[in-house]
């Protein structure tokens, strides 16, 4: 099908990374592509036998091994996780593994946390041990067991822990005996040692001076991602979502509950899997990307179609491409709605009215700005297009256009006159409620951020404040400075966190609380 191949064009290159590519329905693939190369030093092209990292996709895999070990009556999904981890932190609140499997436990992301004091995870070597030394560091949950929905790679980890020690092998040895022999899945492990050889495995690549560059894996981590898969053994795990040979029917059901939220909400989020829609047809389907590696299975599960694709490029967007594909073969089989318009208009009043700092109660802040009549967002450390979808009295819907993810924003108010609200989506994180703020660089104020030097004892790390050109000024290790600006006395904020000062006696700083989403309240204290 020339149109499926025509969405490639642009990887499908001898001397360039890429992807591949295809379309299950009914059990069957009907189309499927490889575009561009495994490895550049060597000039291999992708097969669809070429193995990848699938990063976070891999996490419905640990959690179907959660399901197999209560299966067999190991484990409850009600345990508290102390039963299992002894050693864990005790915060007040009972944690159990369902709170882990759903992403609902408040346990902060220790991939975050290393990336914060400085730790280049493309870089520094770490496993499961190093993750969970992390994680036991904290102090304090981000929020109440069960309240929310928040991603947190920890959690994961916690699952692959409760697997190595209910089962006495690693997660990678009950995986392989448990899922991906019996289903015939010979080229795909949760990769334990990344100095071992592995049959077909890919090279991922970003852009850089004089051309690609290679990423070097140097982590062992898994349980949130590890997992190295090809497009054929994924055929294999997909089908046995309709046609199962692991697990039965009813493991494969509760895989995909979704777990009841505070003040009656319920989450998209099931076992390792989203809910989500396409153009009104409902989705089940996760991502990842790490280190060059994109990932993506999508499924439509009326229509028994799923769509997967697994690149070795830094700037892929393999959620957007998926839908795309979709679209093929869905349109032609006269199944989905009138496609939306590609684009609203919208007043130069009412771009300008958009236009803003936007904070949410968990610190996390995006900024809308325009630039020739055309909406941008300040969002997650990447400044993407914002394209206008549809205009209501009340309601101004966008997405993002470009970038690493797929973002949605909602900008909503009551009536006309009032301010705006943000409610953000990112591919299947829900950022909440953000309120429209107005920040102040050079502010009066009884009280300013003390210069000096601030420890963190749950990072295990420094972080300085400075004052220079009147500005005052954040920097964490192995980063840029960022210029703080006020909200009000105490609260200041950078693009994508907000800091709480905590005022000494003397009108100094004693410390301050960092709060950016994931985490929330990590505690610094002043030092120097």
């Amino acid at each position: 099908m020339q149109s499926f191949n025509a969405l490639f064009t642009r990887w499908d290159q001898p001397n360039a990374p890429g992807c591949v590519a295809g379309v299950i329905q009914n059990g069957s693939v009907i189309q499927a592509g490889c575009f561009g190369s495994a490895n550049l030093d060597h000039g291999l092209p992708l097969t669809l036998d070429s193995v990848f990292n699938t990063a976070s996709l891999s996490k419905q895999f640990t959690a179907a091994c959660i399901l197999l070990l209560e299966q067999q009556g190991e484990i409850s999904l009600d345990d508290d996780i102390h039963r299992m981890i002894p050693e864990f932190p005790t915060y007040g609140s009972t944690i159990t593994i369902r709170h882990l499997i759903h992403h609902t436990a408040g346990i902060r992301d220790y991939l975050l946390l290393m990336g914060m004091a400085g730790i280049d995870t493309d870089i520094q070597y770490f496993n499961n041990q190093s993750a969970l030394e992390v994680i036991y560091r904290q102090d304090r949950l981000d929020f109440p067991p069960g309240e929310e929905f928040v991603y947190s790679n920890s959690g994961y980890i916690l699952l692959a822990e409760i697997v190595r020690r209910v089962t006495a092998s690693s997660l990678g040895q009950f995986a392989r005996e448990r899922i991906f022999s019996p289903l015939g899945m010979d080229r795909t492990l949760f990769e334990e040692d990344h100095s071992a050889v592995l049959p077909g495995r890919v090279s991922s690549y970003r852009p850089g001076p004089g051309g690609y560059h290679r990423y070097i894996k140097n982590f062992d981590a898994v349980g949130d991602g590890g997992l190295w898969t090809s497009f054929n053994d994924l055929v294999k795990w997909a089908n046995n979502f309709t046609a199962p040979k692991v697990g039965g029917p009813d493991l494969l059901e509760r895989m995909l509950v979704c777990p009841s939220l505070g003040n009656q909400r319920r989450s998209q989020y099931a076992c390792g899997l989203a809910h989500g829609s396409y153009r009104g047809l409902p989705t089940v389907y996760h991502g990842g990307l790490v280190s060059g590696f994109r990932s993506i299975l999508m499924r439509f599960p009326q229509q028994d179609l799923a769509v997967i694709i697994l690149a070795n490029l830094a700037p892929f967007n393999t959620t957007a491409l998926a839908e795309q594909v979709a679209d093929l073969f869905l349109e032609q089989a006269g199944v989905l709605p009138p496609r939306p318009p590609e684009k609203a208009g919208l007043s130069a009043e009412q771009i300008d009215g958009l236009c803003s700092f936007y904070l949410g109660s968990s610190g996390l802040n995006i900024e809308i700005s325009q630039k020739q009549g055309s909406l941008f967002a300040l969002a997650l450390g990447m400044v993407v297009p914002v394209i206008p979808l549809s205009v209501a009295a009340g309601q101004i819907i966008c997405r993002s256009a470009g970038g690493l993810f797929s973002m949605h924003f909602s900008f909503e108010r009551e009536a006309a006159g009032n301010p705006w609200r943000l409610h953000a989506r990112v591919e299947m994180h829900d950022m909440g409620i953000l309120e429209m703020v107005t920040p102040q660089e050079n502010a009066a104020h009884a009280f300013l951020p003390e210069p000096g030097e601030y420890h963190s004892k749950e990072l295990q790390t420094n972080c300085r404040i400075s004052k220079e050109d009147g500005r005052i000024w954040l920097r964490f290790p192995a980063s840029e400075p960022v210029a703080l600006r006020s909200i009000d006395d105490i609260h200041w904020v950078y693009p994508g966190g907000t800091l709480e000062f905590l005022p000494d006696q003397r009108n100094g700083t004693d410390g301050f609380y960092l709060s950016a989403g994931r985490p929330r309240n990590l505690a610094f204290k002043r030092i120097a």
